[in-house]
């Protein structure tokens, strides 16, 4: 059974010249943070996911495959999205990262039923205590809500 929270957990996703998003487990907490284009961060904001959000993040973890991702991934294209996972528990850990390609897709582009936007989708789950019901307020823009499933779906 795995662990109720990770010893490590941190993903950063984001491209030249266009939005950047981190995760992070530390403190206790899990924080998030975004930049613009221009790489100008905005101030980490700290959500405390419950139990029952970690328990569904690590079955979403062996439904994504992560375990079983490899080190690295490349696609040869100039710019783009580049992204890393580092994630540990008591039990396993993953490093890797991408350069335009993901698991599951040689890219530029990933399925939106694939293991990376599986396990992205369980980020944003992670993570929804940042958006507020109410979509007029701010923190709405802290968000990896706000990630497209697949490179096509930006303007």
């Amino acid at each position: 059974m795995p662990p109720k929270v990770p010893i490590q957990l941190k993903f950063t996703i984001g491209g030249f010249n266009g939005e950047c998003h981190e995760v992070e487990w530390k403190h206790g907490k899990l924080w998030y943070r975004r930049a613009d284009g221009a790489y100008l961060w905005e101030p980490s904001v700290a959500v405390s996911p419950s139990e029952d959000e970690w328990a569904k993040f690590w079955r979403a973890m062996e439904t994504a495959g992560v375990w079983q991702w490899q080190a690295n991934y490349d696609a040869p294209i100039c710019d783009g999205i580049q992204w890393s996972l580092k994630l540990k528990n008591l039990e396993r850990q993953v490093r890797c990262e991408g350069s335009n390609a993901y698991p599951g897709s040689p890219g530029p582009d990933y399925s939106p039923t694939g293991e990376f936007a599986h396990f992205l989708n369980a980020l944003r789950s992670l993570t929804s205590q940042l958006n507020p019901q109410n979509p007029g307020d701010k923190p709405a823009e802290k968000s990896l809500m706000r990630l497209p499933v697949t490179r096509k779906d930006k303007p």
